[in-house]
Formats: structure tokens, C-alpha cells, sequence
């Protein structure tokens, strides 16, 4: 290295870096990246458009609203509540009854999580850091993702989250035999 210019130096140095190291830089970038994309989820005191729902204004709402009979259709019309509005509803009480901000710590959650599970189910089938870190990289880039976080979507968001774990247990419990090959 003593005879090589800075800026060589320097690529091999980050080239080793990334080879060595996939899912530690692919994390830096996506944690850049995320706080990029959800900086303007801070200013406006509650998220509106898109098909966001209306969230009640305390963690009470969320509550009721899991053991009522009559449901709003922002929370599942007539079906019975999910199990997820209860969860929204100790989210609200631990972010101190502010519901607005436990919805935006959902909205910016639930990509991550994806990401995460993208990254772990990509593993599991390929063994493999770097491909993985990609793959997982590319997953919670892809237009539905995207299109999902910007509409506000996130039951469809708590989908695409759990969809590589499915996938990935589909593949081992029905997936061909290795020893037929």
C-alpha cells in the first residue's frame, strides 16, 4: 500500500469493507436512507391522505374499538377486529396516548422489519451474506413497497413484511428434494 495513490488505497480499503462486511454497510446506508425518506413524518402533528385511516385520538379508541361489535371501516367494517388493533393500542399508550405518533412509528417500522426478514428468509435459502444483503436491499426498495409507505398502506406494509417469511418456509416445507437432483 505505501507505493499505491490515496484514492487506490481507499477503493481497495472499501471494497474490503463491503465484502467483509455486507450487512454492517448495507445497514448504515439503509438507516441513512430511512431517516431520509421519514424526516418529513416528524412535522405534521397527524398523517393525512393517501388511504391512511383516521386513528382515534387516544389508546382507549383503539381498544374499544377491538371488543365493539359495530366497527368503522378504517378497521375492518363488520369482520372482527384484528388482534393488530390491540397491538396499535398498547403502542398508543407506550408512545404516552399519542396516537398519531404511534401510527408514524408504524409507518416507518414496518419497512425495516420487512427489510430485516427479507434479509434472514434470503439467507436461509442461499447461505450467503452479500446476495442476501441485496436481495433484502431490493425487496424493501421495490415499487409495491414504496408505493405502500407513500400511500399510507399499512396493512398492506404488515403484508409485504411477513410475505419473505412465507415464501421462505413455502420453499422448505414444499420445495423439491435436494437428494433427487
Amino acid at each position: 500500500d505505501e507505493g499505491r495513490r490515496v484514492t487506490q488505497r481507499l477503493h481497495r480499503r472499501t471494497a474490503s469493507l463491503v465484502s467483509a462486511h455486507p450487512v454492517i454497510v448495507a445497514s448504515f446506508v439503509g438507516i441513512v436512507v430511512g431517516v431520509l425518506a421519514t424526516r418529513h413524518l416528524l412535522q405534521p402533528p397527524t398523517l393525512a391522505g393517501g388511504v391512511l385511516p383516521a386513528f382515534p385520538d387516544g389508546p382507549s379508541g383503539l381498544f374499544r374499538e377491538l371488543v365493539s361489535a359495530a366497527r368503522t371501516t378504517g378497521f375492518g367494517g363488520s369482520l372482527p377486529a384484528s388482534p393488530g388493533i390491540g397491538l396499535l393500542g398498547v403502542l398508543s399508550w407506550a408512545m404516552l396516548g399519542n396516537t398519531s405518533l404511534a401510527q408514524k412509528v408504524v409507518l416507518a417500522a414496518v419497512p425495516t422489519l420487512a427489510a430485516v426478514l427479507a434479509y434472514r428468509a434470503a439467507m436461509r435459502l442461499t447461505g450467503r451474506a452479500g446476495p442476501s444483503t441485496v436481495a433484502a436491499g431490493a425487496y424493501v426498495l421495490s415499487g409495491v413497497m414504496l408505493w405502500s409507505f407513500s400511500q399510507g398502506r399499512i396493512g398492506g406494509l404488515v403484508a409485504l413484511a411477513a410475505l419473505p417469511i412465507l415464501v421462505e418456509r413455502s420453499d422448505v416445507a414444499f420445495g423439491r428434494d435436494e437428494l433427487s437432483d
